[in-house]
């Protein structure tokens, strides 16, 4: 909990020293997230081990092309590598690990599952029809819909990405059901109603930050789950 505090917009984002302008003309962000990749050294400086499968996914923003890290990635990247998880073009500067430069996964996937249901099947030893599939999604489903009669500039940019991190979701979802049809694809979780702060908001408390946990906690013991089927279905219409 106390970890969750921490994550502040103050504590990660951090403006440089002629503001947001300076990012603009000479950075390759609007804001320094230098903060962010400090306070996960601190978080990862006596781990010892996840204690199940992981798996992060990045952009090599060199190449275009998509990078899975793992449970197995050397725990001393760990910082790194959640920093460029957040990064983003144009918001957040790209971070480079050895000699390459990486950002956010979500730029080519919102959700990797053909890569989780092979592990299973090549790691593991499971047969496809006993993989099951849960996908727990922070994107909206249900509550898809947003009035931008009155929306501004970093709305409707917020907008964009929202809306492609949606679609995304529904492919990946429908290219995992059709490349192994035998798996169960059993529940979509999403959030009840819409997180109240957009993914672009270059500000958070952590009052908001406990606002987003309590809908999650909330949302779990509600169990508010979709049939995956009924939910691609759905989006499909």
């Amino acid at each position: 909990m106390l970890f969750l505090l921490m994550l502040t917009s103050d504590n990660i984002l951090k403006q440089w020293k002629f503001g947001i302008a300076e990012g603009v003309i000479n950075k390759k962000g609007l804001y320094d997230n230098s903060l962010f990749k400090d306070i996960m050294s601190e978080v990862f400086k006596d781990f010892k081990g996840f204690g199940r499968k992981l798996e992060i996914l990045l952009t090599d923003a060199d190449k275009g092309i998509p990078v899975y890290t793992n449970e197995s990635t050397e725990f001393s990247q760990y910082p790194s590598i959640l920093a460029a998880s957040i990064s983003k073009g144009g918001e957040l500067p790209f971070i480079k690990i050895g000699n390459t430069n990486y950002m956010s996964g979500s730029l080519v996937q919102s959700v990797s599952l053909i890569k989780s249901i092979e592990r299973c099947i090549v790691e593991k030893g499971v047969n496809e029809e006993d993989v099951v599939i849960d996908i727990i999604s922070a994107a909206p489903g249900k509550n898809i819909y947003k009035d931008l009669r009155e929306a501004k500039t970093l709305e409707m940019a917020a907008r964009y990405f929202e809306l492609c991190s949606y679609h995304k979701t529904a492919y990946a979802l429908l290219s995992a059901k059709q490349s192994y049809p035998n798996a169960q694809f059993r529940f979509m979780i999403e959030p009840s109603s819409r997180l109240s702060k957009d993914s672009m908001s270059s500000k958070f408390s952590a009052i908001d930050m406990m606002k987003l946990y309590q809908q999650g906690y909330t949302d779990a013991m509600a169990a508010n789950v979709t049939n995956s089927e009924d939910w691609l279905v759905s989006q499909l219409i």
